[in-house]
């Protein structure tokens, strides 16, 4: 289903057709709970068989394609779950969902997707061991304490949300308090954050903690090392660089492979799988995490000559008949 992120990018390129209901606010936050829910649950089962976990707008799709039972139905609600993003009030989970679609012209990689999805999934199931208070409010939204948000962040594991990370977005929550994050003043809801602007902020902190292209690349590496050998072999090494650069054809990646193999040769690496070291080294050669290189503008004019190409006939194909999600 690697076709899956380009047609949803396509779809909320277009306008929306006539026949699609767009989702209200709090049908629309209840389906990114669900969806968020899901591709946790997914992502468990894949490493607990040693698969590589889908890209976010993959694992949405197999769960409307669970749900709604064929791949029409299944297209026509992620139609209409993207036009009602791109409709909906600029609220940070809306914001961050179409950062995690690919939606956004800020799209945020796999790594960081894992640290918000340790965390909300974590508050909401219970995985902070009862500690603090997590509230639902109206619309959809949710309201926690630092107590509770810092008890899940840690239950999730080092791996996902390392102490550090945990640390400084705890820091700049109560830095942030009064000012760009407000606690709720009274009734039930009092003393606490609104969880959607904690985890903006927790976004926040982890692309400054990723800026440095090391760290970002160590990120990666442990990601999609899905064995935990310490090591990329082909397949694993294919996916991260469609991950991070979803127009890369597999041709492409594995002719990098093949030069990232060389290049372990020559500093003494025997095998057939990358070690951190030579990973980093490629990834810089190729800019693989630079979103400004000039690949990277020729193939986003190119994809959007595309679309103008396509769009009457996925127009027409995927907007008769299309009622509410």
């Amino acid at each position: 289903m690697r076709w899956i992120p380009r047609r949803l990018r396509a779809l909320a390129e277009l306008d929306a057709p006539m026949a699609v209901t767009l989702l209200e606010p709090a049908a629309l936050m209840r389906t990114l709970e669900e969806v968020l829910h899901a591709k946790r649950a997914a992502d468990a089962e894949d490493v607990a068989q040693g698969r590589s976990p889908q890209v976010f707008a993959e694992s949405v799709f197999e769960h409307m394609l669970q749900r709604h039972g064929t791949e029409v139905e299944a297209t026509r609600h992620l139609n209409v779950l993207a036009h009602s993003l791109k409709a909906s009030r600029a609220t940070s989970r809306v914001v961050l969902a179409m950062r995690f679609l690919g939606l956004h012209e800020r799209p945020l990689p796999p790594p960081a997707l894992r640290v918000y999805l340790a965390v909300f999934c974590g508050l909401l199931s219970g995985s902070n061991g009862a500690r603090g208070r997590v509230e639902r409010g109206e619309a959809g939204a949710l309201y926690v304490d630092v107590v509770a948000f810092e008890a899940a962040a840690a239950a999730s594991g080092s791996d996902e949300t390392p102490t550090e990370l945990v640390g400084a977005v705890v820091a700049a929550v109560e830095k942030a308090d009064g000012t760009e994050l407000k606690q709720q003043a009274d009734g039930p809801l009092a003393g606490l954050y609104d969880l959607d602007e904690v985890l903006r902020i927790t976004m926040t902190v982890w692309e400054e903690a990723m800026d440095q292209p090391e760290a970002q690349m160590k990120a990666a590496f442990d990601a999609y090392d899905t064995d935990h050998d310490g090591c990329l072999d082909t397949t694993e090494f294919a996916r991260l660089v469609k991950a991070f650069r979803p127009h890369c054809d597999d041709r492409t990646a594995l002719v990098m492979f093949r030069e990232a193999l060389d290049v372990g040769k020559e500093r003494g690496c025997t095998g057939g799988s990358l070690t951190p070291e030579v990973f980093v080294e490629i990834a810089h050669k190729h800019q693989l995490f630079d979103a400004n290189n000039d690949e990277h503008a020729q193939l986003k004019q190119l994809w959007e000559r595309k679309v103008r190409g396509l769009g009457s006939g996925l127009g027409s194909g995927l907007g008769s008949g299309l009622g509410s999600g």
